[in-house]
């Protein structure tokens, strides 16, 4: 009983509080109009409806207590009051969240294809880099640190050059039925290259390949073909050479259509002898060319003379190709496709030296001076088949006239032709001590062009 007067006094309080409460939010209500409109909304806080919405809102105003929201239209979007961001069709939101969706496709997907591409480069990385090491490319820069390095070149390098190896960059077809493609290396400003690729190589031969190319690369001289690099990134090993013209002496001797004056065989052949000299006697290791014919001296326009480089591959069985063994004067084992320019010691032992290179020469300068063709069936004596033996016999018969390119035997000083014939004779002897050494040989040559050079009926 006595708690009833502390609960009504407690009511009564509470009513007093209440009052105190609306007579507030009362007051507050009267400044919302000056944002949403003109019009007083009274309590509880209603949504407005024809107010002045341009004074505050760009949409529907609505009271809140001691403060007002506004709100868009259907279909539209934003916080609607008019010094924020309004109202906006919710069509912008739409594509915000396509590109917000078609990002997160497109930049996973352009991830993966790049880790993809990168694993896979990096495979190629690594069998390129195996291929290198398996054709010997650390023992070549093994062996190359000392000195002046040739270019390296990348297999990346080389399909640039070439185009991607298109077939417009083929400039012909080698005796292993191999395309040879005409290059162009960009950083070195367009610089035209001959691309060979070289035989298989087995893994017991990558040593002597490599001691064979340190060679190669040695050579430096003007009336050579020379070496400029290598690329060991490839199933077979590829050698980029200077570019030259293909045109050979033996197309220049043996086509009708043009005629080589006596002053151009002589310049052709002393360039030969000497550059043919340059390998026996001026470099550090003595080489033996060993393929000395009229297909590989190379002429271009102006008769400059460029000699093939001897060549990388071969072996010896009784169908043509030599095994050469290193001896004290120290040659290259390379491929000969045919017996015709070979001493016969070379064919009969199967070892070379100085003086098979100069019975080789001796059958080009016997094609100089003939315009025959190495191997002629034709010929009417047993045994002659062969041009060094046609030749030789007909000097010793006194039949040099008969042999030799007529228009030279009517213009040109038949003493300068009976040096040169008995020269060529000599180098063409059985016995290799008869044989003179190439540098008697480029000197007798040089000697003849300097009485060609003072007479002056030329």
């Amino acid at each position: 009983m006595n708690s009833h007067p502390v609960i009504v006094l407690l009511m009564l309080l509470g009513s007093m509080l209440m009052a105190m409460r609306i007579d507030s939010a009362s007051q507050r209500l009267l400044s919302c109009p000056s944002s949403c409109g003109d019009i007083v909304v009274p309590f509880p806080f209603g949504t407005t409806h024809g107010l002045d919405e341009s004074k505050a809102c760009q949409g529907t105003c609505k009271n809140l207590q001691g403060s007002y929201l506004c709100f868009c239209r259907e279909r539209f979007g934003g916080y609607g009051k008019k010094d924020g961001t309004g109202c906006h069709p919710k069509r912008r939101a739409k594509a915000s969240i396509f590109l917000l969706i078609a990002s997160g496709l497109f930049f996973p997907a352009v991830g993966s294809s790049w880790i993809f591409w990168r694993s896979k480069k990096k495979r190629v990385v690594k069998l390129r880099r195996g291929l290198y090491i398996q054709n010997g490319g650390l023992i070549l820069e093994n062996m190359l640190w000392r000195m002046q390095k040739p270019k390296v070149f990348t297999a990346e390098d080389l399909r640039n050059a070439t185009d991607n190896y298109d077939e417009s960059r083929v400039l012909y077809i080698d005796k292993h039925n191999e395309p040879v493609y005409r290059g162009s290396l960009c950083d070195e400003v367009n610089v035209l290259v001959t691309i060979k690729r070289c035989v298989t190589i087995e893994s017991l031969q990558i040593q002597e390949f490599i001691n064979k190319l340190v060679i190669l690369f040695g050579i430096q001289h003007t009336n050579f073909v020379n070496l400029i690099g290598c690329c060991l990134e490839t199933r077979y090993p590829l050698l980029v050479y200077e570019f030259f013209t293909d045109k050979t002496l033996y197309d220049f001797i043996h086509d009708n259509a043009s005629f080589l004056s006596w002053e151009i065989r002589l310049k052709i052949a002393e360039k030969t002898a000497r550059a043919i000299v340059y390998l026996h006697d001026e470099m550090s290791t003595p080489i033996v060319h060993g393929n000395i014919k009229s297909s590989n001296i190379l002429l271009d326009s102006d008769y400059t003379v460029k000699v093939a480089l001897p060549a990388l591959d071969g072996y010896l069985d009784t169908f043509g190709y030599l095994n050469r063994e290193w001896d004290t004067f120290g040659y290259l084992n390379q491929e000969l496709d045919t017996f015709d320019h070979l001493n016969p010691e070379a064919c009969l032992l199967g070892k070379l030296t100085n003086k098979s290179d100069v019975y080789s020469f001796g059958i080009v300068l016997a094609e100089l001076l003939t315009g025959e063709q190495l191997l002629n069936l034709d010929r009417p004596k047993e045994g002659e088949i062969f041009l060094d033996k046609y030749f030789v016999s007909a000097i010793k018969e006194d039949r040099m006239r008969e042999i030799l390119v007529q228009r030279l035997v009517e213009m040109v000083d038949i003493e300068q032709l009976k040096k040169v014939a008995m020269l060529t004779e000599r180098c063409l002897r059985n016995q290799p001590e008869e044989r003179p050494t190439m540098f008697e040989v480029a000197t007798e040559l040089q000697n003849v062009i300097l009485e060609l050079d003072n007479d002056p009926r030329s």
